[in-house]
């Protein structure tokens, strides 16, 4: 060290000065450099070492990185798990590149040995299905989504606990919507299971409307209301009921009852086949409604569309209406 700082300390040329300059910094990076040296990996595995049968948790999280792979498909770095339940022995690759493109390659090795005679594991008669009748809808149609578990802990369905057992959901998604099932096994591992949802022709309005006794509705129109709009028209008929009447005979209007007295739930799970359906089983020019009364209409310019009714004011008529129309 002595001979260094003397070496430093003597005169030297520009050019021989420029030389121990580069070398110095190419021993000793400058800050902004040394931005690229400050990552952080962790790749790591609760168990390297199971029985045929058995699961494993990997986990890794990063930091201050490019791009990140696990088994040579893309993943996020941040604070990952993955349940690996390998049948023969296996090697988990994790490939991280770093800001200034060098890479680094972490490897977890799991050994997997034949079960000793008798042996029985957590996994045994262990059930995790997890299900939907379609995977892509159009906006406004619904699906049911199916789980069934057995000797599991716990099951959580988007982040609420449930039942495990011979579930059902209905679900009305408005966008691509992806759903899981969380479920914790008997020795503590988790297990994610997932469907995603794919909507469609997702093009839809919707919103509430104020009508009193007299006035007409053009849905078309956001929802417009006044004595002029062409497609349906309110008249009360007296404390908490009234008549919902076609605006005119255009023959492209359509209306009918879904449910006389349904709740918002119902109201929301309506798609648009069912609402096709039912107006053709009936198309009536004016219907009795109440509140909670569900129905479903074309409208004059061709689209189907529902609506429930929230309240009708028994002093004057007053008429909310919830309204959700297809395009």
């Amino acid at each position: 060290m002595n001979r260094f700082i003397y070496s430093v300390n003597r005169k030297f040329t520009a050019s021989a000065l420029a030389l121990i300059m580069a070398a110095f910094f190419l021993v000793a990076p400058a800050s902004a450099q040394n931005y690229y040296q400050n990552y952080y990996i962790e790749f790591w595995a609760d168990q390297t070492q199971i029985y045929r049968g058995e699961c494993i948790n990997i986990y890794w999280d990063t930091n201050n990185v490019q791009t990140v792979h696990y088994n040579n498909r893309p993943v996020s770095g941040i604070n990952q798990t993955r349940v690996e339940c390998p049948t023969t022995s296996t090697v988990y690759n994790l490939l991280v590149t770093l800001r200034d493109g060098r890479q680094v390659h972490r490897q977890i090795y799991v050994e997997v040995l034949d079960p000793p005679p008798g042996w029985s594991n957590w996994y045994d008669n262990m059930i995790i299905d997890f299900w939907a009748d379609r995977t892509q809808i159009r906006a406004g149609e619904c699906v049911n989504i199916y789980w069934n578990t057995n000797n599991v802990q716990t099951v959580h369905y988007n982040g609420q606990g449930v039942n495990g057992i011979h579930q059902t959901r209905v679900e009305c998604p408005d966008e691509s919507t992806t759903y899981d099932l969380l479920v914790r096994t008997r020795n503590n591992q988790q297990i994610l299971r997932q469907i995603h949802v794919e909507v469609v022709g997702s093009s839809f309005d919707q919103g509430e409307l104020v009508m009193h006794t007299e006035e007409m509705v053009d849905l078309d129109d956001d929802g417009n209301v006044s004595r002029n709009e062409d497609d349906f028209r309110w008249i009360w008929a007296g404390g908490e009921r009234g008549v919902i009447v076609k605006a005119d005979d255009d023959r492209d209007l359509e209306l009918t009852v879904a449910e006389e007295e349904g709740s918002s739930g119902e109201f929301d799970r309506l798609s648009r086949n069912d609402c096709e359906d039912e107006l053709d089983d009936d198309d009536s020019p004016e219907v009795g409604v109440k509140e909670g009364t569900i129905l479903c209409f074309r409208s004059d310019d061709g689209n189907y569309g529902k609506a429930r009714v929230e309240d009708i004011r028994s002093t004057n008529g007053r008429l909310v209406v919830d309204w959700y129309i297809w395009r």
